[in-house]
């Protein structure tokens, strides 16, 4: 590994099984992608063709609606190192099943709900639900399928995350103008229900070896990983860099129509933010190859520290924001494809399924928290230069982390 990958805590990953056939491995690659496009898809960007249909017919507000999105993103942080646990232990195809049966059950749960707690529940138990088959158990198969260059295929998996925003919201809208929103929910559960749990079953079939980079099949463990301090160091970089990556996707319709651009330019100019946010995983996956994953993203971060620069600096402008649109959406999309490279090249495979849970636990409740932080500076000052604000100074305060991490993993290196 070129750079500063050679100072991570472990040694260098292992090769990818000889028992997996190239195809087998691709594979398994492109079942990840498909469990991605459901988790964020359905229960994300989906969600939001529903936010409507329940307003009109409960009467609630967006906020206590949108609420549940922030439940699901919590539930999915505080279990994740219980799940990547599971993972370590058992592998990634059981958990995977389990969470695909739970997530289908609950989409048929919720379409029979009338109170704002049946809403809430089904969240806690849709965040549990794509905890089991999502990012960690996915991340997982894709580590012991490919082994050390593994970045074109973790960039490949991760634009499943993006290609469930650009797909499923226009299929939600369909299903519910045809069938009505209890209907719709009905088709979503009873397809994955149906369709994923065979496909999963079939093709994630790993060979029976505990992933490890140790010679003798020696890893450290969770316990003394979370004792060093650059676990921390990365966790706090992780956080408070993602504060402003979905918040600011989130606002940015309403950032652009409150400057001046109508609203079908808008949400093209955001369909552009998020088509670069796909190439930006698979670009960023493959130099995860080259360099050490912590260097990409310091790049990352500075592209998204020059996004909001431009939207807080630039002339009001379909041209000056499709540019600023563009690194944006470069540097925002590539977080989930550099996490689990910076999981495995800092702390190895031996347990990854429980240290990058928690990584992630970093990323889900930063991508909780900065939506609401977003929506409530816009309440207190009629604009959102004081999030962008703020996210900024995420993005600095992560910049200095990931520097404190740089000079930990050296001065391991040394000892």
């Amino acid at each position: 590994m070129a750079g500063d990958a050679g100072q991570s805590l472990s040694a260098a990953v292992p090769a990818a099984p000889d028992a997996l056939t190239a195809r087998r491995r691709w594979l398994i690659a492109f079942v990840g992608l498909l469990l991605l496009f459901i988790s964020s898809g359905v229960g994300f960007y989906g969600f939001s063709a529903f936010v409507k249909p329940l307003a009109a017919e409960f009467g609630w507000g967006r906020g206590e609606i949108s609420l549940a999105i922030t439940v699901q993103f919590l539930t999915t942080a505080a279990v994740g190192p219980v799940i990547g646990r599971l993972v370590d232990r058992y592998g990634p195809r059981r958990p995977m099943l389990m969470g695909l049966f739970l997530y289908g059950l609950t989409l048929l749960g919720l379409s029979r709900m009338s109170t704002r707690w049946h809403l809430l529940a089904g969240f806690v138990s849709l965040g549990l639900g794509s905890g089991l088959f999502g990012t960690v158990p996915v991340q997982s198969a894709v580590a012991a399928a490919f082994g050390a260059r593994r970045g074109r295929a973790v960039g490949l998996v991760t634009t499943g995350i993006s290609l469930g925003g650009v797909l499923m919201t226009p299929v939600a809208v369909l299903l519910i103008d045809s069938l009505g929103w209890r209907l719709a929910l009905v088709a979503l559960g009873l397809g994955i229900l149906v369709l994923m749990p065979p496909v999963v079953a079939a093709a994630i079939r790993l060979p029976g070896r505990r992933l490890t980079d140790r010679p003798g099949g020696s890893s450290p463990s969770f316990g003394a990983i979370v004792r060093q301090p650059v676990f921390w160091a990365l966790g706090a970089a992780i956080f408070a860099g993602s504060l402003g990556s979905l918040a600011t996707l989130f606002h940015l319709v309403s950032f652009f129509t409150d400057r001046g651009i109508d609203p079908l330019t808008a949400s093209v100019l955001l369909s552009l933010t998020t088509a670069f946010g796909i190439l930006a995983k698979v670009i960023f996956g493959f130099l995860c190859d080259l360099i050490s994953a912590r260097r990409v993203m310091v790049l990352t971060f500075s592209l998204q520290v020059a996004g909001l620069c431009g939207y807080l600096l630039l002339p009001p402008g379909v041209a000056p924001y499709a540019a600023t649109a563009v690194v944006f959406g470069l540097g925002m999309g590539a977080n989930s494809a550099v996490h689990p490279m910076l999981a495995s090249q800092t702390f190895g495979l031996g347990t990854f399924g429980t240290v990058f849970g928690a990584l992630v636990a970093f990323f889900q409740v930063a991508s909780a928290l900065g939506p609401a932080m977003a929506g409530l500076a816009f309440d207190l000052t009629g604009s959102y230069s004081a999030a962008f604000l703020t996210f900024l100074g995420g993005l600095v305060v992560g910049l200095i982390c990931l520097g404190v991490s740089g000079r930990l993993l050296a001065s391991a290196g040394r000892s």
